[in-house]
């Protein structure tokens, strides 16, 4: 799998002690506590952990949560620049079946992704926002077991508004966004059509935001 390439060397960008706190603050108030963290070990330009929260009462799902790709500044448009949507975090919802301890590819490919998606807008000089969609290589899938060829940044499901920022003690904003996967005939509705109007058409034919690797396609 292979939705970009191109690495290079960046300079370092940490969260302050301060802004960490305020990101994990926000996580565990709106998406929920959690015990287990996959540290990145080795770090070349931001420092990004994967947080896991396990299904509870409230959520019958694993939620995946990124912490640390928002200490970059993404390089967004000069139109866009006075929004506040140039940090983010990313979070992905999988099934409370779903084995997030295994490093097979047909398991691990959503913290793959992630990671990928975290480095995207520091290895392209460029940004990530609500609607934007990133493919495998024509011909790929996400994973041997699928037909999902894309993934995609929708507003955070199943929290509240509040959930969908996070201000850091300066002020800044931390935007949070949901990464779901999609078929290449989704992708292309996207492209000809709108985000928002694909993102309501899932709605009403009662497709899950929740990873799932046999879904229906939305027609």
């Amino acid at each position: 799998m292979g939705i970009f390439n191109g690495f290079k060397k960046n300079k370092y960008e940490m969260y302050s002690e301060e802004e960490l706190n305020a990101i994990d603050n926000h996580i565990v108030k709106f998406y929920g506590k959690y015990e287990t963290v996959l540290h990145e070990l080795v770090s070349t330009d931001i420092h990004v952990d994967i947080i896991k929260i396990l299904p509870n009462e409230e959520r019958n799902y694993i939620t995946l949560v990124t912490e640390g790709m928002g200490a970059h500044s993404m390089n967004v448009p000069k139109s866009l620049k006075n929004q506040d949507i140039d940090r983010i975090e990313l979070v992905c919802y999988l099934p409370a079946d779903w084995d997030i301890e295994s490093n097979d590819d047909i398991w691990y490919w959503p913290i793959s992704c992630l990671k990928m998606l975290a480095r995207l807008p520091i290895y392209e000089n460029s940004w990530l926002g609500f609607g934007h969609t990133i493919g495998v290589a024509e011909g790929e899938t996400l994973a041997e077991n699928t037909k999902l060829t894309n993934v995609m940044l929708i507003k955070p499901e199943n929290v509240s508004e509040d959930a969908t920022y996070c201000l850091l003690p300066n002020g800044e904003k931390v935007l949070f966004y949901q990464m779901i996967a999609i078929y290449t005939e989704e992708f292309e509705f996207i492209e000809e059509n709108d985000s928002d109007i694909f993102i309501e058409k899932m709605k009403q034919q009662n497709i899950s935001s929740i990873i799932d690797i046999n879904r229906n396609c939305c027609q």
